[in-house]
């Protein structure tokens, strides 16, 4: 069905001009509401606009007050020159923004005009204030090479005057800091509100070791910083490129256009994808190649969540036609230097979205790139997987149900360079450009022209993708009971085979909710709808009566008797039996964030978030499934069993903390 476009496309995208687009963005210093960020969105508004698009630039307020849904807006900033010498025991220049950018922390605050000169201490200890109870942090800058955001949030409150940070966030095993002595970490401070301001400066790891030897030999080292930079009230700018339908409904195509100079794959690949996506489907129409779609396709290329939050929030209106949407984040590695594979992310369980298996079918399109000698398979040149959601881009806002817009990612993860000075144009590969310009014409041009037919057909694919998907379930099931056994772990096996039960119980639910969703594509394919789920209800009933009867003949080859099999699982603990008694409820649109708010939590809380974050730093970051679920009508043991069956296990303690914390911001209601 989608490879009729498929050599259309490949004919008409020019690899070539998606990757002038990421060289021409990559130039400009891209901070998320700054002078930077608003020539690259005249850039990319101007060349949507040669290609034909109905094209504008939106402008919203970022102010450092105003939130959009619940999300802050960052106040404008603006630089133009910060600078970090060694004055004493040395005569050195060590950061420069007007040559390298990364090498200021983003939304530092000006220094006076002659600068400032200061002792520098180097937290050798780790990054905890306990650790120094005794040292004077007043009018000193500081050295962590762990999480300076932790640091400077008591550092400065004793006095400091700056952080100055080497730190390498490792991705084992592609990316190590012994082999990233070079590089600079994107560093940003992100204000909130009336808390203490300061700058900071970025060193590489070989910089940075340089300054510990020379305290290590006894020397003080004494620094000058000088920064030129301001706070206002400005604008984001969110750059909507438009190709019109016959009808008000639409599909999005989003990709970021923030981040520091360079920042090439991340994420000026994904706008130069997009751009020329743009151009391509828009010349192909022109040329009567491709009839006008029905539904319109809409382009955003904005800041990252910021841009998004504002465009959604601003233009409500439109969200309730939106069938569908596709997020476009790093998508142009050289994949030999970075390392990633191509990925295509799912939306998560609670948005029952057709979006999913649709971007399978469009990456598997684009898979066929060689054959075999005699003809027989072919295969693709580039690595490529597809993933369960995991959030962190702006796909999680469309995807959560409060917004309901189905919304796969592409992305290639990990990447070596991801957020350093490394991430430059020569990590770019123009054919990785195509690949996924191609992926996301067939995405968004399917999406756009699909009627009963195609409806039809992605309905067809998605049930046998899921009878598939059971089958491989249950033969990795039928293995593990077979080391229950042979281990003699009959509670686990009794365990075991009740979970199967319940999990295949709760895809079979989100799969009907998915099948439910094609009715966006066509409203007269409700009895194929119908048909589809008691054809799947069949399949998994018929599959659960031979796990019955796999079981039951596991036991009986090795002498165990059947009724093991009916031993309950434990009792729940303390902190799901209250997990019972709360029933939360959203009081806004899209997801929820905690930065700038815990300053608004009662000391107590404050601290107790401050022990659980220390011991369970991951578990806070489920937060959003959690949002996902809360419609006031399951109550948290509900939403966390239903979490459990989509990502594993999750902390009941701090899924019950995290709504306490985010009813006292009266963000919920239980």
């Amino acid at each position: 069905m989608l490879t009729k476009y498929a050599e259309l496309l490949k004919k008409e995208f020019s690899q070539q001009r998606a990757f002038n687009h990421v060289v021409e963005i990559s130039q400009h210093h891209r901070i998320q509401s700054s002078p930077g960020h608003r020539a690259a969105a005249q850039y990319c508004a101007d060349t949507l606009r040669k290609a034909g698009l109905q094209t504008e630039t939106l402008s919203y307020r970022g102010d450092g007050k105003t939130r959009y849904w619940q999300y802050l807006m960052p106040e404008e900033w603006a630089v133009s020159k910060g600078t970090l010498e060694i004055i004493d025991p040395l005569n050195e220049v060590i950061a420069d923004f007007e040559d390298t950018p990364i090498s200021l922390i983003q939304r530092s605050i000006a220094t006076p005009y002659e600068g400032v000169e200061a002792e520098l201490i180097i937290l050798d200890k780790g990054d905890s204030e306990e650790n120094y109870p005794d040292l004077d942090f007043t009018g000193k800058l500081v050295l962590t090479s762990g999480k300076y955001d932790l640091v400077q949030e008591w550092a400065v409150k004793r006095g400091a005057l700056g952080i100055i940070t080497d730190r390498i966030v490792e991705l084992p095993p592609v990316r190590h800091r012994y082999d990233m002595g070079d590089a600079l970490t994107y560093t940003s401070f992100w204000w909130s509100g009336d808390e203490p301001r300061c700058f900071g400066f970025v060193l590489s790891p070989k910089t940075g070791d340089r300054l510990r030897r020379l305290a290590a030999k006894g020397q003080t080292i004494r620094l000058k910083a000088t920064i030129e930079a301001s706070f206002y009230s400005g604008e984001i700018e969110v750059v909507n490129g438009f190709i019109p339908g016959t009808s008000d409904q639409e599909v999005v195509i989003v990709a970021h256009l923030c981040h520091p100079q360079p920042s090439a794959n991340d994420n000026a690949s994904g706008c130069g994808v997009a751009i020329e996506t743009a151009r391509t489907l828009q010349s192909l129409i022109n040329k009567g190649l491709l009839p006008q779609p029905t539904r319109g396709i809409r382009f955003l290329l904005l800041p990252e969540m910021t841009g998004t939050f504002a465009f959604l929030a601003n233009n409500a209106e439109l969200i309730p036609n939106m069938i569908a949407a596709l997020n476009l984040d790093m998508v142009g590695q050289n994949q030999s230097l970075c390392q990633g594979p191509l990925i295509a992310e799912l939306p998560p369980h609670a948005c029952g979205h057709f979006a999913g298996d649709l971007i399978v079918e469009a990456l598997n399109a684009v898979t066929a790139e060689v054959s075999n000698l005699a003809g027989t398979a072919s295969y693709a040149l580039f690595k490529h997987t597809v993933a369960p959601f995991s959030g962190g881009s702006d796909h999680y806002i469309l995807s959560d149900p409060s917004v309901g817009v189905g919304c796969p990612m592409l992305i290639q993860w990990p990447d070596k360079f991801y957020h350093t000075s490394l991430d430059t144009i020569d990590k770019v590969d123009p054919e990785m450009l195509k690949r996924v310009g191609i992926i996301s014409g067939l995405y968004a041009y399917f999406c756009a022209t699909a009627g009963v037919n195609e409806a039809l057909w992605l309905a067809e694919v998605m049930a046998f993708s899921f009878k598939d998907w059971v089958n491989d379930y249950l033969k990795q099931q039928y293995a593990q009971a077979i080391l229950q056994i042979k281990d003699q772990d009959y509670q686990k096996l009794a365990v075991q085979k009740y979970n199967i039960t319940k999990h295949l119980n709760y895809l079979l639910n989100i799969k009907k909710t998915q099948f439910g969703s094609l009715i966006k594509l066509s409203p007269d394919i409700a009895k194929k709808i119908a048909d589809c789920n008691q054809e799947i209800s069949n399949y998994v009933r018929e599959q659960l009566d031979q796990a019955d009867t796999m079981f039951e003949d596991l036991c009986e080859i090795n002498g165990c008797q059947k009724d093991i099999l009916t031993m309950q699982p434990t009792e729940p603990d303390q902190w799901l039996i209250k997990a019972k008694n709360i029933l939360p409820r959203r009081l806004s649109r899209g997801p929820l964030s905690l930065r700038g708010r815990i300053n608004q939590l009662s000391p107590e809380t404050r601290a107790e978030y401050k022990r659980l974050t220390k011991l369970h730093s991951s578990d806070f970051g489920k937060m959003t499934y959690l949002l996902y679920w809360m419609d006031g009508k399951r109550n948290l043991a509900e939403i966390i069993e239903l979490i459990e069956h989509e990502i594993g296990n999750i902390n009941y303690e701090i899924a019950v903390f995290i709504v306490n914390i985010l009813k006292e911001l009266q963000l919920i209601a239980l």
